[in-house]
């Protein structure tokens, strides 16, 4: 069985080490925001850099899954599983964790748009049919974050017994940037040059989701 550790708060240093050394492996550089930053923003309670770990077999690391927090949002900001645990279904697993984890808050992810640079087309299709399997939905915004650009995809909060029941509201782009200007600073987010981009492909609207 799958479990999240807080890497910051485990008496295990080596989750930690191991969570940097997956980030470093399954990123491209300009991709990865400076680790120091990631630690600060966790340091502040703004994030966790949580670690995937067996229950079963203690000590087995299997993944990560760095995520931030403001306002009712978690940005899943980096989502990864060891390279040679893949293909074993464990994706699939990760994901209801995180949404139990963070009852009461909309859930928002970014991944590759396919067609945009440095992507594989058939590589971005398949990641977007495995997020739909999980239960993400297309917020219907597509952005352009330094030089990379993203769809970005939601799940809806599940409710806490204590909240009434509400209608979701898929994430805005304004939230979006939001988070960025709350988390890191309007001079950082400003540095990312993040604006909103055409979702259309070639101009006509298409539903990778399928």
């Amino acid at each position: 069985m799958l479990q999240l550790v807080n890497a910051l708060d485990s008496k295990n240093p080596k989750y930690l080490r191991q969570l940097k050394r997956l980030f470093k492996q399954a990123f491209p550089r300009f991709e990865r925001k400076p680790w120091w930053l990631l630690q600060r923003t966790a340091a502040a309670g703004q994030a966790e850099l949580l670690a995937v770990c067996d229950s079963n077999q203690p000590g087995r690391f299997c993944g990560l899954a760095i995520c931030l927090f403001w306002q009712d949002l978690v940005l899943l900001d980096y989502f990864a599983v060891c390279p040679q645990q893949r293909n074993q279904g464990l994706g699939r697993q990760i994901l209801p964790l995180l949404r139990q984890r963070y009852a009461g808050r909309r859930l928002l992810l970014e991944t590759e748009r396919p067609g945009s640079p440095h992507t594989n087309y058939a590589d971005c299709c398949r990641r977007l049919r495995f997020y739909a399997a999980c239960g993400l939905q297309n917020t219907g915004l597509a952005v352009c974050l330094y030089v990379s650009e993203y769809l970005l995809l939601w799940a809806p909060c599940q409710p806490l017994p204590s909240q009434p029941e509400l209608t979701p509201q898929a994430p805005t782009f304004a939230e979006y940037c939001g988070l960025y200007n709350a988390l890191f600073g309007e001079l950082t987010a400003w540095r990312l040059n993040i604006r909103e981009i055409n979702p259309l492909e070639n101009g006509k609207e298409v539903n990778y989701l399928v």
